[in-house]
């Protein structure tokens, strides 16, 4: 394509013609159900202490998370890219200006730790913590992330169970004969 055809299409040619945008929005909702299932059965499999078949369920997720943000790269990209045509901005090789852009981004990801792409992550920490919940039931808190080791997992976040009540300050106690708890003194 070239910019003069490009100045000669009407201006919603592009919203009605290509549906790119809609495509990655199909794509990511794949991923997430992907990453969904996958941190079910790695935490199936870690409460079952089969850690080795959960190791690679958890590289599976790191690659579902680098999809995701290579793919809303792209769409960032492609929006912008959109902008720009309607602005009758010229470009003289569209596959080629979005090549560069996006090789451009994956350039400066590849350079960064696993622990800069993945610590800040939701979905990663997300699935971090569900593994540790399955094979720490007691409630031990999840050490945090600035305290583990760059060889060792990473791990991202505290949690802790309270079992008073916030505004009483009684201790919750469950019941025998009913599904909800009572209090006790």
């Amino acid at each position: 394509m070239t910019a003069s055809f490009i100045n000669n299409l009407p201006d919603n040619f592009f919203a009605t013609r290509f549906n790119f945008i809609g495509e990655y929005n199909n794509c990511l909702s794949n991923v997430n159900v992907q990453i969904e299932l996958t941190t079910e059965i790695a935490a199936d499999l870690a409460a079952s202490s089969n850690v080795e078949q959960s190791q690679q369920l958890e590289d599976s997720i790191k690659s579902a998370v680098d999809q995701t943000l290579d793919l809303q790269e792209q769409k960032k990209i492609l929006e912008d890219l959109k902008v720009r045509l309607n602005r009758r901005e010229e470009i003289p090789d569209l596959v080629e200006w979005f090549s560069i852009k996006i090789q451009e981004w994956r350039k400066k990801r590849e350079t960064l730790s696993d622990k800069e792409r993945y610590s800040n992550n939701k979905v990663y920490r997300d699935f971090k913590l569900k593994l540790w919940q399955e094979t720490h039931p007691n409630g031990e808190t999840m050490p945090d992330f600035d305290q583990a080791n760059d060889d060792e997992d990473i791990v991202l976040m505290t949690q802790t169970e309270s079992y008073i009540c916030p505004i009483t300050v009684m201790h919750f106690q469950p019941s025998l004969l009913f599904s909800h708890f009572i209090f006790i003194s």
